[in-house]
C-alpha cells in the first residue's frame, strides 16, 4: 500500500565551489621557485568549511570530520582561449589527514595573455610509477586522462565514491568525498589566488516518525532509489540516459527497531546532484513497515495532584482505606502508586493529619484486542523544493538536506 507522507525540509550549508580576490592568505610570501622561460609562480590558498558528518545510521551517530578534509589535489591549467596546459598539470599530496586549508605555489606556463582558468580536484586518486604518492601522472578517473578543453571538462562524468551496493549502517558513505573549485581571471605573481573547494555530492539526512501517537512502526526497511552515482565538475543536469542512475539495495539496519511518534530513526545518504530530473528519475525513498494500529477510547483515571491545583481533592483519614474509592487514600493511574493520608499524635494530645490530593484527568487507552498490524509501503520523493512549492525535485551538490518523514 503506497502512501504519501509528510515531511519538511531543511537545505543548509549551501557552498558553492568559487573563487575569491579577497586577502584570506595563509603565507606571507611566495617561495622562491626556479621558473623557465614564460613560467610564473602563482601563490594558491585552498580551503573546504570545516564540518563533521555522523559515521553511522544510529540515532546517536558519532562525529567524525571525514567528509570536507582535502588528502589531495589535482591542478588543472586552461588557457584563455580554454586548452589545456599539459605541462602546469599536477598531482599534490597533501597528508593522511587530510586539511581543511593549505596552500601551494604552483608554477604556470603563460603565452601571450595572463588569463586563464585553474581547476583544483580534491581526493582524486592518481596512478604512477613506484609507491610515491606524488609521482601519479595520471587520475583515476572514469578515462584515466583530463581533457583537452575546459568546456570538456566541465562536460565530462565523474563516478563518485559511493558504495551502492552496502546493506549496513555505512550505506552510501565514502570515506573521501571528491570536490572541485575553480579560478577564472588573471594570473600573475603578485596576486595571489583564493579558491574555495565543495563537494560534488549532496548529503541526505533522513529522519523518520510515525505521524501520530496511535500506531507504530516495526520490521523497517529502506531503500534508496534513482540515486545518482556520477556527476560532472561543474554543476550541470545529467543526462538520463548516461547511466547514472542506481538503485542501492534494501537496507535491513532497523528492521529490529520500534519507531514511533517520539522515537524516530535516523539515515544518512549521499547521492550525485539530480537536477530538475525527468519524471521517473527523481530520487526516491522507499520505506517498507509493518503498521501496528489499535481502537482507542476514553476514560477517567485518578492522579496525584498539590493542594493548590485546579480540581484537587482531599482524601480524609481512614483507618481502613479504600483506595479503589478514594476514601483514605487512592491509586495513581500513571505510576500505580498508591497514596495515603496519615495522621500523627493520639486522642489524648491531638492529631496531625497529613492529607494526600488526587485529581480526575481523561486518558485515551487502546481498547484491549482491537491491534491489528498492516504491512505498509511508502514512497517519498526527495527533493529540494519545499512543500507547497512547484514539484522539480532537484537535489544539488554540496548541500546537506534534512527530510523529516512523519510515516501515516
Amino acid at each position: 500500500m503506497k502512501r504519501n507522507s509528510i515531511y519538511t525540509l531543511i537545505a543548509c550549508l549551501l557552498l558553492a565551489a568559487c573563487s575569491s580576490e579577497e586577502e584570506w592568505n595563509l603565507s606571507d610570501h611566495t617561495p622562491a621557485i626556479e621558473l623557465g622561460e614564460g613560467q610564473i609562480a602563482v601563490q594558491l590558498n585552498l580551503q573546504t568549511t570545516d564540518f563533521t558528518v555522523e559515521e553511522t545510521r544510529s540515532a546517536t551517530p558519532i562525529d567524525l570530520q571525514i567528509e570536507n578534509p582535502m588528502y589531495n589535489l589535482w591542478l588543472l591549467h586552461y588557457n584563455e582561449e580554454g586548452g589545456l596546459v599539459e605541462s602546469d598539470t599536477k598531482y599534490i599530496h597533501l597528508n593522511d589527514k587530510g586539511e581543511l586549508a593549505t596552500n601551494y605555489t604552483a608554477t604556470l606556463t603563460l603565452a601571450d595573455s595572463n588569463q586563464g582558468t585553474l581547476c583544483l580536484i580534491a581526493n582524486l586518486e592518481g596512478t604512477g610509477s613506484g609507491n610515491n604518492p606524488s609521482t601519479a601522472y595520471a587520475p583515476s578517473n572514469d578515462k584515466g586522462s583530463w581533457p583537452k578543453t575546459l568546456q570538456l571538462l566541465q562536460k565530462e562524468l565523474l563516478t563518485l565514491p559511493i558504495n551502492q551496493n552496502a546493506t549496513d549502517a555505512t550505506l552510501g558513505l565514502p570515506s573521501k568525498m571528491f570536490m572541485y573549485g575553480f579560478y577564472q581571471g588573471t594570473l600573475n605573481t603578485s596576486h595571489p589566488v583564493n579558491i574555495t573547494l565543495g563537494r560534488m555530492a549532496a548529503r541526505l539526512d533522513i529522519v523518520i516518525k510515525a505521524a501520530d501517537s496511535k500506531s507504530t512502526l516495526h520490521n523497517i526497511q529502506l531503500q534508496l532509489k534513482n540515486a545518482v552515482i556520477k556527476s560532472h565538475y561543474s554543476p550541470m543536469k545529467i543526462d538520463s540516459e548516461e547511466n547514472v542512475y542506481v538503485d542501492f539495495p534494501e537496507d535491513k539496519t532497523f528492521k529490529n527497531e520500534t519507531v514511533t511518534s517520539s522515537a524516530p530513526i535516523t539515515c544518512y545518504y549521499f547521492t550525485g546532484e539530480n537536477i530538475t530530473p525527468e519524471i521517473g528519475k527523481e530520487t526516491v525513498l522507499i520505506v517498507k513497515a509493518d503498521k501496528v494500529t489499535a481502537e482507542t477510547k476514553e476514560i477517567d483515571v485518578i492522579v496525584k495532584c498539590n493542594e493548590g491545583d485546579a480540581g484537587a481533592q482531599q482524601c480524609g483519614y481512614e483507618e481502613n482505606p479504600d483506595y479503589n474509592n478514594q476514601k483514605g487514600g487512592f491509586i495513581d493511574y500513571d505510576t500505580k502508586t498508591y497514596y495515603r493520608t496519615t495522621r500523627d499524635g493520639d486522642w489524648f494530645w491531638g492529631y496531625t493529619y497529613n492529607y494526600v490530593y488526587y485529581k480526575k484527568e481523561t486518558r485515551t487507552v487502546k481498547v484491549e484486542g482491537s491491534e491489528k498490524t498492516v504491512p505498509c509501503t511508502y514512497t517519498i520523493k526527495l527533493g529540494a523544493n519545499a512543500p507547497g512549492t512547484s514539484d522539480d525535485y532537484s537535489l544539488y551538490r554540496n548541500n546537506n538536506y534534512t527530510f523529516n518523514i512523519n510515516l501515516k
